[in-house]
């Protein structure tokens, strides 16, 4: 996939987006960043990072009497030059968890510690659309308690963690394979192999500290591939300088090692630039 098709494809999420905020703006959020990197083979790129993502508001939770729940697309797009992390992520995901007591009334009280099941299906694979895997996940994320004047853990996107079980197959679309001498994000070195199943456990953890108007964010996720006992990871570390006081506009540094689905290419890159939540 060439820079114009990698920029059309940034730009449909952008759009999908906006629609979604014209019609529902409290369903979604919608996460992008631009940024000048420098790779693990000392070249530079230009790296878009854009993700849409369903956003926790009670207003929007289904509610069947014992469970509530919300689902919504979530898209996910990482893309840059021939040496960067590149994945595109595509799925119909969402979040149950058991119904508390109401009480007698209507009310439904969400103040306490919750035990939500994060469910999805859909795809992932690279920007150039070889060895497409299709996944279901199901996974268990703890929600803290209410706090005064405090996000609560768990619903920030900077303050989580989860586990989960990821299944499904890996298909060949008979591509050529990128074939890189030395690392880098673009080579892919998983042990998966196509036209097979597909058996991985995740995890997840970020624990954000802000002081006035900066924010250091560090992000850690694992796999684990039980079919080939491998295991993988990815640290992320961004540094944010927020430039609008509801946080929404930041200028961001970034260091990034480890490796991340569906490739699992091993690299590491700095990178600095502009971060934005529509």
């Amino acid at each position: 996939m060439n820079a114009y098709t990698s920029a059309l494809l940034i730009c449909l999420v952008c759009c999908s987006a906006s629609l979604a905020r014209a019609q529902e703006s409290a369903t979604t959020d919608t996460n992008l960043s631009f940024a000048v990197v420098r790779t693990q083979l000392e070249q530079q790129a230009l790296a878009v990072a854009a993700r849409v993502l369903p956003k926790i508001n009670e207003e929007v939770f289904v509610d069947n009497e014992s469970w509530i729940g919300s689902f919504a697309p979530d898209v996910e797009v990482r893309t840059g030059g021939n040496d960067t992390f590149d994945s595109f992520i595509a799925k119909f995901s969402g979040f149950m968890f058991s119904a508390p007591t109401r009480d007698g009334t209507e009310l439904i009280d969400l103040s306490g510690f919750l035990h939500v099941i994060p469910l999805s299906a859909g795809f992932e694979t690279g920007r150039n659309f070889d060895d497409v895997a299709a996944l279901v996940e199901v996974g268990w994320v703890p929600i803290g308690s209410r706090q005064p004047d405090r996000e609560r853990f768990g619903f920030a996107e900077e303050r989580r963690f989860g586990i989960f079980l990821q299944g499904g197959y890996k298909f060949d679309n008979n591509s050529d394979e990128l074939e890189v001498e030395n690392e880098g994000g673009n080579a892919n070195e998983s042990f998966e192999e196509t036209e097979s199943a597909v058996v991985r456990v995740k995890a997840t953890l970020a624990y954000g500290v802000t002081l006035g108007n900066v924010s250091l964010i560090p992000v850690a996720t694992g796999w684990y591939d039980i079919a080939n006992s491998e295991l993988y990871y990815r640290i992320e570390m961004p540094l944010r300088i927020h430039l609008s006081s509801d946080g929404k506009y930041a200028l961001e540094f970034k260091y990034e090692k480890g490796s991340g689905a569906p490739a699992f290419n091993e690299g590491e890159q700095f990178g600095v630039g502009l971060a934005f939540t529509l």
